[in-house]
C-alpha cells in the first residue's frame, strides 16, 4: 500500500472530544451519472479514517477519490 491520502477541514466549534457521523450531502434531482461518482467518492471516504482537532476535521484514505464532494457531519 501507498502513503494514504489527507485532507484536514475547518469546522468551526469542533474539539478533539467531539463525535460526528457522516452524512450523504448529494444533491436532490442530480443525474445518474453524478450520483454514481458521488456515492463512489463517499464510499472511499468513510471507508477511512477521521478525527476531529480543535476546529478541524481530518480524513484519511488509502485511495484517491476521483471527484470533490461535500459530506455532511450530523452531531457537530
Amino acid at each position: 500500500r501507498g502513503q494514504p491520502f489527507v485532507q484536514t477541514v475547518s469546522i468551526p466549534g469542533v474539539t478533539e472530544d467531539s463525535e460526528a457521523i457522516a452524512l450523504s450531502a448529494l444533491e436532490d434531482g442530480v443525474t445518474e451519472d453524478i450520483q454514481k461518482a458521488y456515492n463512489k467518492a463517499f464510499g472511499i471516504i468513510t471507508s477511512g479514517t477521521a478525527y476531529f482537532g480543535d476546529g478541524t476535521a481530518t480524513f484519511k484514505v488509502y485511495k484517491k477519490p476521483t471527484t470533490d464532494i461535500t459530506i455532511g457531519l450530523k452531531g457537530v
